[in-house]
């Protein structure tokens, strides 16, 4: 792996407050450096405590909301307003009860087709680019690790060599198969910040494989998370990091 640096936290709580503080400290260095706040959110639900958190005092009036960006990471091929959405689980716990304009939550279109899906969502974000890149530098990108080492939608077996922002995917999890939306390596590794959330004790095999073993982004595709010039942070609980040999890094 590239260098990172690993946050453990004794309980999954200590851990969300840990990551509202971190959100805040990049939100308001963000906006005051740059006018705005691009925010990449994650699915699943590791980081619904995170979310509902944000939600309330004192972390909601910590943030100024105007100048905030929200988008995802992928989303599956569901009605956005089903609980396997991304963007409803993200809309329930935290966007639901904040005053964030609706015309800064950018949410990928999960009720048409994936390959359609995808070509709209990286024109969103031409939309808001970094030149010379045709999508932003994100401030904050989120993500999470699932048990087979997949992150954001990015499966095991997945070609290696994708120069496209984002793309259709065809992902089976938990023998749970469906089609999804995805940004890519390409775009995550130009984050400022790039932050994985893990926690449970089902986690703590795959975390350790992906941070001590060998270098297999193939298997692994969160070993393909190597920022460029960003910080690539994984933040963590206890029981998920109850089988790393090393603690310190």
């Amino acid at each position: 792996m590239a260098k990172f640096k690993l946050e453990i936290y004794p309980s999954t709580e200590v851990l969300n407050h840990a990551m509202a503080e971190r959100f805040v400290a990049v939100a308001s260095l963000a906006i005051s450096s740059r006018g705005r706040f691009m925010a990449v959110m994650s699915g699943g639900n590791t980081p619904l405590g995170f979310y509902r958190m944000l939600s309330v005092t004192p972390f909601k009036a910590l943030l100024d909301w105007r100048f905030i960006h929200v988008f995802w990471s992928d989303e599956r091929r569901v009605d956005q307003n089903e609980p396997l959405s991304n963007f409803y689980q993200t809309h329930v716990a935290l966007l639901d009860k904040v005053p964030l304009p609706s015309d800064q939550i950018h949410k990928i279109q999960s009720d048409i087709d994936p390959g359609i899906s995808a070509m709209n969502y990286a024109k969103e974000l031409i939309r808001y680019k970094t030149p010379p890149l045709d999508w932003p530098v994100f401030d904050w990108i989120l993500l999470g690790l699932g048990v087979d080492g997949h992150t954001a939608s990015i499966f095991p077996g997945m070609p290696l060599n994708n120069s496209d922002a984002v793309i259709a995917a065809s992902g089976k999890y938990k023998d749970r198969p469906s089609e999804r939306i995805t940004m890519t390596p390409e775009v995550i590794n130009y984050g400022r910040e790039v932050i994985f959330m893990v926690s449970g004790t089902e986690k703590s095999g795959i975390l350790s494989r992906v941070l001590e073993g060998p270098y297999d982004p193939e298997a692994l595709p969160a070993q393909r998370i190597q920022p460029f010039q960003g910080n690539l942070t994984w933040m963590v609980d206890h029981e998920a990091a109850r089988d790393l040999k090393n603690r310190s890094v």
